[in-house]
């Protein structure tokens, strides 16, 4: 159930960054224009982050509720609302790498190199499989889920140093810069989140996880657009193309 919910922003941004991102860096590799590949990458990657950071602070803050609000019925009790929350947290660890991995081994295909991800993530399988031995000692469900996210940053990790070590610097300062602004912004929305989720709940279930999404949503947009992120800037482009389209 953890995993269910925990693919919703996986498959929402995650997934879809990295089928548009593929054939943009793979018209890149073909015209042997490597600057503009690794320019298409860095946009990703920024945009993964913009979108999944705030995603996976959500997850963690309000897990618990959205779990009740889903599934908690019949023989789906408080107990496993608990369990599947717990797992949730630390799979919501994860789902920055997880989407990070499907957009970096996407600039290996677009290189016609569909082995090295393969091969990176048979090691991160190894990892995993190894650690789920290991923390679901310690902690239960959740060492599952968490196993499971330091695997994929593991594969993450790994995939980033031997594109790196291929085509030469990825823009990492870029992206950093834009992480700093993106965790700032998160972290304005996250103490929204955890106090209109605490005056919500006092009306109902259905109005506690409606009513703190779109308000985290405002703030994170709000701050963000103060603090000057550039991806703002393109996902507006995408929404005002997507309404001139309509339109035509």
């Amino acid at each position: 159930y953890a995993n269910r919910i925990m693919q919703l922003p996986l498959a929402l941004f995650g997934t879809a960054i990295a089928t548009v991102a593929l054939p943009m860096m793979s018209r890149s590799a073909a015209a042997t224009n490597i600057e503009e590949l690794k320019e298409t990458l860095s946009l990703a990657l920024r945009m993964i982050l913009f979108t999944i950071v705030p995603a996976s602070l959500g997850l963690i803050i309000l897990g618990s509720p959205i779990i009740s609000l889903l599934f908690e019925r019949g023989r789906f009790t408080s107990q496993a609302t608990q369990s599947a929350s717990w797992a949730l947290l630390f799979y919501s660890t994860g789902i920055v790498a997880y989407a990070g991995v499907k957009v970096v081994a996407s600039a290996f295909y677009s290189m016609q190199d569909t082995g090295t991800p393969v091969r990176i993530a048979s090691i991160a399988m190894v990892a995993n499989i190894v650690l789920n031995l290991i923390l679901m000692q310690i902690m239960d469900v959740g060492g599952l889920a968490f196993a499971t996210s330091i695997a994929s940053f593991i594969n993450l990790s790994i995939l980033l140093f031997l594109l790196r070590k291929r085509i030469g610097k990825l823009g990492g300062k870029k992206v950093v810069i834009s992480l700093a602004k993106i965790l700032l912004a998160a972290s304005a929305m996250a103490i929204a989140c955890i106090y209109s989720s605490r005056l919500l709940s006092q009306i109902s279930k259905l109005i506690q996880v409606a009513g703190t999404i779109v308000i985290c949503v405002i703030i994170y947009i709000l701050v963000a657009h103060l603090l000057h992120c550039e991806e703002i800037k393109y996902i507006w482009k995408i929404i005002t193309r997507k309404e001139s389209t309509d339109e035509v």
